[in-house]
């Protein structure tokens, strides 16, 4: 590029900006501006050199934090140029505050701002008053185009139209000719995958990475053909998958505006938007609402989990109060004394008044008191026509098969209602009308009361059970402690642990007698099942594994019987 030469003539630099917004507008092409100041700066003798031509393209005039603005702020404080020429005064910036600072600072260092659209001097105080006057309007212009470009997707998010940015998400794609996110069937069956390893296969974030990774299923940026920081195909990050365990949006629902900075922590309360912001917005279910909860419950036990990696908590998760239906806490109270090696328990959360105004007189269980679970359940896979002919004498002494079957009809009535009244809760959540505390509050307590409906329910089917569908299932537990035959004799508490969370699915306690409902694959489904370090992993993912529920009761250990063995 040719440049002037001349000892008195000042030097100048050009600085070019376009916000994405502003592409299409007739006028603020960046070739426009280059060629515009160009033609200023030879009109008015300035000396230009190509290193002093400054571009910013796909940036907005509301914020500093661009890199050619940087650069020629930089190099203005080597004094390389003694003059800043730009289009208009909105090219540098849509920021009365900004703008004034910026050229404040030039001005210190003796450089002059220059707009070619419009006429004023920064060296004089009539010229810095019509900067600050031009700076005012430019900002007022922004806000209103962020206010009407604002509006304007609020409608569209109210209509149920996408306007995320970027890639849509993880079993979603967009669809251009309704605006909106349809399901990606074959990354729906991954998400779906992910939710039932954590909820079902009580696997952790790291163990479904490691799942996920050596089964080489591609990401969303291998989909589209973009290239991750790494550079390695089909490589999950446990960041990811816990974005998308906690993504509201699977289960059909999800708040635009909900968050000030949406990639930024959302756990902090500071990002957080007024609740009156947000935006329901409805989206195609690839999962159901009740395993999109029991996912977040799972997660936060994992997180309580691992703040003590070296505790094991055989039984978290799994004991519910058999008097208020609340989900028992595990809980560790450290030693006393060098030789004692502290105390694993459980404990109903409503025996604080803090988390109910009902106070429940439930005692707190002591994990060794209950063993005789785990040794209930060796003995059941060992000798299962023991625990299948468990209910027999009771049936036979308590109930005839008329009442039973009036017993489960009933029932299934009550579990109908409830299934009724979480419908009408979810209608009402996603239409905005309570906030999502109040609703998971419900929900829960809906949760509790289905929970011990269906274990009465299993406790009757379990009753009604015929010697021919006793033998298929004696036969299908005798392959399942076949396939677990030495690790259970074996078994370390980490195998316990593994083996519990997956067999067992509730122990509802009743004082000294538990209740225990287990939760075992029939011989057909152990066709697609491996061992893998304790915990039962199908390896064909694309079969389901199919469980059948078992109902025993057993007594707590008595305290004596814990000292004995100490």
């Amino acid at each position: 590029m040719k440049s002037f030469s001349n000892e008195n003539q000042k030097r100048a630099a050009i600085y070019i900006r376009l916000s994405s917004e502003e592409q299409a507008k007739e006028g603020y092409s960046p070739q426009t501006q280059k060629e515009k100041a160009l033609e200023f700066a030879k009109n008015n003798g300035f000396k230009v050199s190509e290193k002093h031509i400054y571009e910013d393209l796909g940036y907005s005039g509301g914020t500093d934090k661009r890199p050619g603005l940087q650069k020629l702020l930089k190099d203005a404080q080597n004094r390389e140029f003694d003059v800043v020429v730009v289009y208009r005064l909105d090219r540098f910036f849509r920021n009365l505050r900004l703008l004034i600072n910026t050229a404040y600072e030039l001005r210190k260092l003796g450089i002059g701002l220059i707009s070619v659209a419009e006429p004023f001097d920064t060296s004089t105080p009539t010229g810095r008053a019509m900067l600050y006057s031009l700076g005012t309007f430019a900002e007022w212009q922004r806000e209103v185009t962020l206010e009407a470009k604002n509006e304007g997707m609020v409608k569209a998010v109210k209509d149920g139209k996408w306007v995320g940015s970027g890639i849509p998400p993880y079993g979603y794609d967009f669809d251009p000719e309704t605006q909106r996110l349809k399901i990606n069937e074959d990354e729906a069956k991954v998400v779906r995958m992910i939710f039932n390893w954590l909820v079902n296969d009580g696997l952790n974030i790291y163990q479904i990475q490691k799942r996920l990774n050596e089964m080489k299923i591609p990401t969303k940026f291998d989909g589209v053909g973009r290239v991750k920081k790494l550079n390695v195909k089909c490589w999950w990050h446990q960041t990811t998958i816990y974005r998308m365990l906690t993504r509201e949006m699977y289960a059909g629902v999800y708040w635009w505006r909900k968050y000030k900075k949406p990639n930024r922590s959302r756990r902090k309360v500071g990002n957080l938007r007024p609740r009156e912001e947000w935006v329901l917005v409805k989206v195609p279910a690839i999962i159901s609402r009740e395993l999109f909860e029991k996912a977040q419950e799972r997660l936060s036990e994992n997180k309580a989990y691992s703040r003590k990696t070296k505790v094991i908590y055989l039984f978290r998760g799994k004991l519910i109060c058999g008097f208020d239906g609340r989900k028992y806490r595990s809980a560790f109270r450290k030693p006393k004394t060098p030789r004692d090696s502290g105390t694993i328990y459980y404990i109903c959360p409503n025996r604080s008044l803090n988390q109910s105004p009902t106070k429940c007189n439930a005692p707190s269980i002591a994990e060794s008191r209950l063993e005789v679970i785990w040794e209930n359940l060796k003995e059941f896979l060992t000798n299962p026509r023991k625990i299948l002919d468990y209910l027999k004498e009771y049936k036979e002494r308590e109930l005839d098969e008329e009442r039973t079957e009036g017993k489960l009809r009933a029932i299934e009535k009550k579990l109908l209602r409830l299934k009724e009244k979480e419908e009408r809760l979810l209608k009402v959540y996603s239409e905005g009308l309570i906030d999502f505390d109040i609703y998971k509050k419900h929900w829960e307590e809906y949760k509790r009361e289905e929970d011990l409906l269906l274990s009465e329910k299993y406790k009757i089917l379990q009753m009604n059970m015929h010697e021919e569908e006793k033998k298929e299932k004696e036969k299908s537990i005798k392959a399942l402690y076949d396939l677990l035959k030495e690790k259970i004799e074996n078994a370390t508490k980490e195998i316990k642990y593994q083996l519990i969370q997956r067999l067992i699915k509730r122990i509802i306690v009743k004082g000294d007698e538990l209740e225990v409902i287990y939760n075992l694959p029939l011989k057909r489904s152990l066709e697609n099942i491996t061992l893998e370090n304790g915990s039962l992993r199908r390896y064909n993912e694309g079969i389901c594994c199919e469980n059948v529920k078992f109902y025993t009761t057993v007594k707590l250990l008595p305290r004596s019987e814990i000292s004995k063995r100490i």
